[in-house]
């Protein structure tokens, strides 16, 4: 099983890869609103592993290769031949952290994350992410892309 089959990160996640601030409309609820479209593409600087969970540090790119944040992801199941585990991410931002969590399966296909919340700029942050988990089948650090849509 690779890495993040249990600990794929958001962010760890996502179809478009680059960064894109976008403003967006407010909904009904949250008339004050102002939603973002924040992408990514992780790369895993380090790991590590133990029977029951996974640590990963990762540096997450825009399109262009620039350096938009820095993420630690963390993943914890019941019991080694557990197949489903409990996954939380925060990823810092210029201006704050966003926090994420979601709970990791065995099965393929994209993750979905709840933005659990942020600090400094990002304090009032609620949303979502979708990550989608990279080719990690060979020797080479794990990756993933990651969109959030967020409102803050």
């Amino acid at each position: 099983m690779n890495k993040l089959a249990l600990a794929a990160v958001p962010v760890a996640a996502a179809t478009a890869v680059g960064l894109a601030l976008t403003g967006g409309a407010a909904d009904a609820g949250h008339p004050a609103a102002r939603y973002h479209t924040v992408s990514g593409h992780l790369i895993e600087s380090s790991s590590w592993g133990w029977p029951t969970g996974y640590v990963s540090l990762d540096d997450d790119y825009s399109v262009a290769g620039k350096k938009i944040a820095s993420d630690v992801t963390t993943c914890r199941g019941s019991s080694p031949t557990a197949t489903t585990a409990a996954c939380e991410a925060a990823i810092a931002f210029k201006g704050g952290l966003v926090v994420v969590g979601w709970t990791a399966t065995t099965k393929p296909g994209p993750i979905r994350a709840t933005v659990l919340g942020g600090t400094g700029t990002y304090r009032h942050v609620r949303g979502f992410a979708v990550i989608r988990e990279g080719d990690n089948s060979g020797d080479g650090p794990s990756t993933a892309d990651w969109t959030m849509r967020i409102a803050y």
